[in-house]
């Protein structure tokens, strides 16, 4: 589970809402996440077999994929050995 809260219109919180005005709980893992590291807009995940998810805002490539695409939601990356 992690909480967040703030303004999450780039996708960040990896939730599908916007803004938060109160701390929420999030748990939006089938797989268990050992880490959690998040930029300004963007926010990434590790879970337990390495894989790396991503999302929020993706204007310089953060997320590891293609250019000017943001996700509101966490995708894998494909181009990614397991961590």
């Amino acid at each position: 589970i992690m909480f967040c809260w703030g303004d999450g219109s780039s996708g960040q919180f990896g939730l599908n809402f916007e803004n938060v005005s109160v701390p929420i709980a999030g748990n939006i893992f089938s797989d268990k996440v050992t880490e959690i590291v998040c930029g300004e807009q963007h926010t990434l995940f590790l879970t337990v077999d390495g894989r790396i998810l991503s999302c929020g805002r993706n204007s310089k490539g953060q997320l590891g994929r293609q250019r000017n695409r943001d996700s509101k939601l966490p995708v894998g990356q494909n181009n990614c050995t397991p961590w």
